[in-house]
């Protein structure tokens, strides 16, 4: 089912299910111009699919997966600046450090520990992704016997008040319980990590500030 509904600025967002023929075959090009943002709601979307939208729609503000990304190579080609990812299967280290989107939420989607951990090392050794400036995740699974603080185990991290920035972010976020990071180099950009504890789960959340 192919499905058309406003948003609150009265454009398109366009909604495909798990019926529908790949979105290249199923799309309707007569309001090509209207849309602001995709949603795709399958067991999984293919990187083709992803590139088609792109390479179609350059000027979309956001999509939204209430699927799998691909992997592979280019595992997560998310080009437009705001994504969603809610109910993946699985989601890997490749998916969050090859991502070309600039604020990307996952929600509903348990994410290990070793999978944020990961991101963070690539993101303080390597740099990449260079386009993201925020991260959240709802759920991050942390067995029970493993302390919070692994999360930036293996990182060059401090307290957030020890880094010299201010304590709130432009996103409003206070960020005086974060923990900072800094990627390596000089000129290297800084980041607040957050965690917060809702008993059986935990939330993440990464800020770049420069």
């Amino acid at each position: 089912m192919v499905r058309e509904r406003f948003n609150r600025q009265k454009k398109y967002i366009r909604e495909f299910s798990s019926k529908d023929a790949p979105v290249h075959k199923a799309i309707n090009f007569c309001h090509l111009k209207n849309f602001v943002g995709f949603k795709i709601c399958r067991h999984l979307v293919s990187q083709e699919e992803l590139c088609f939208l792109q390479s179609e729609y350059n000027n979309l503000q956001k999509i939204e997966l209430f699927a799998t990304p691909p992997s592979g190579m280019e595992a997560f080609p998310m080009f437009h600046r705001e994504a969603a990812i809610t109910y993946a299967i699985e989601i890997i280290p490749e998916h969050l450090t090859r991502m070309t989107c600039e604020s990307l939420s996952i929600k509903d989607t348990k994410i290990s520990i070793y999978t944020i951990n990961e991101f963070l090392k690539r993101w303080q050794t390597q740099g990449g992704p260079k386009s993201i400036r925020k991260l959240y995740v709802n759920e991050v699974y942390i067995p029970v016997i493993t302390p919070v603080i692994n999360i930036v185990r293996g990182l060059n991290t401090a307290s957030w008040d020890a880094s010299g920035k201010p304590n709130i972010h432009k996103s409003g976020q206070d960020c005086t319980k974060g923990w900072a990071i800094r990627q390596d180099g000089t000129g290297g950009k800084r980041a607040t990590v957050l965690i917060e504890d809702f008993g059986i789960s935990k939330s993440f959340l990464f800020l770049v500030w420069d």
